[in-house]
């Protein structure tokens, strides 16, 4: 089959994308060391440095550029693809969608670094009700998702806006296109959708699960261990942290009976209550 010539304005934004995937490389690389005591996280950068180098390849086989090539992908000032600007200009709506995109992301993670922070430092939820350190980036992550989920949905949309104002039609010939039913933007967010149920962690069992317990703390006495799935407390079942929470505050001095799950199966744990 042969390939079809590149337009202009295609070549622009694949170069931009592989001017990203050359910066994504690099750091994946220069953040090793920084990331090296973390086995799964070094592993995880590991990763993303040989998808990014596999994402070039296929960049530039599209591109038709010859093996050994380069794809003149440089990097501009602050960290700038340099075929950003060019794009920007092709696509404004759009570009600064991706833009805004960038910038929430680099919140989330930001907000949600500070929140187990905030939780060993006593300034998280269960320390006192709005105003925490905890509470704040409760609160803001859930924001920035909700818009991030906007961008997400809309993007697409956004696009296609663009290339019919600048009076690209479409020229897809699915049965649908062939009848003038477009699902190009749909198309667009089903892939995306499926991209992101894919790499969604799989649906948590009932239950909290619980980290190693502090060492000679009355948990770690009882015997809790890494990774232990807390499903029930006193015989009543938990499957939330406020549940877990107030099964414990509300139960009275004396022996609280858990019930967690470990390696599939059911094990009772007692701990005493101060």
């Amino acid at each position: 089959m042969a390939v079809l010539e590149l337009s202009d304005r295609l070549r622009v934004a694949l170069t931009d994308l592989a001017a990203l995937e050359t910066a994504i490389h690099e750091a994946a690389g220069e953040l090793a060391d920084r990331v090296s005591p973390h086995a799964a996280v070094r592993d995880l950068f590991g990763d993303i440095r040989q998808t990014s180098d596999d994402h070039l390849t296929a960049i530039g086989d599209r591109l038709g550029t010859a093996s050994g090539d380069d794809l003149v992908v440089g990097v501009g000032a602050g960290a700038e693809p340099a075929n950003r600007r060019g794009l920007a200009e092709l696509h404004p709506v759009s570009s600064s969608l991706g833009a805004m995109y960038s910038l929430l992301s680099e919140a989330v993670i930001g907000y949600s670094t500070i929140q187990p922070i905030a939780t060993r430092l006593v300034d998280g939820p269960a320390a006192a009700s709005e105003g925490t350190t905890g509470h704040i980036a409760i609160r803001h992550t859930q924001d920035y998702v909700a818009a991030i989920g906007r961008i997400t949905k809309m993007i697409h949309d956004v696009v296609i806006w663009e290339l019919e104002a600048d009076g690209l039609e479409c020229r897809c010939t699915c049965p649908s296109c062939g009848l003038g039913v477009c699902l190009c933007s749909v198309n667009g967010r089903m892939v995306l959708g499926e991209a992101w149920t894919a790499a969604r962690p799989p649906a948590a069992e009932a239950g909290v699960e619980v980290l190693r317990p502090r060492a000679g703390s009355v948990a770690d006495r009882a015997g809790f261990m890494q990774g232990d799935i807390v499903i029930a407390v006193d015989g009543v079942p938990v499957d939330s942290i406020p549940m877990l929470q107030s099964a414990i505050r509300d139960h009275e001095e004396g022996r609280i009976e858990f019930t967690v799950r470990r390696n599939g199966d059911q094990v009772a744990l007692a701990c005493q209550k101060p």
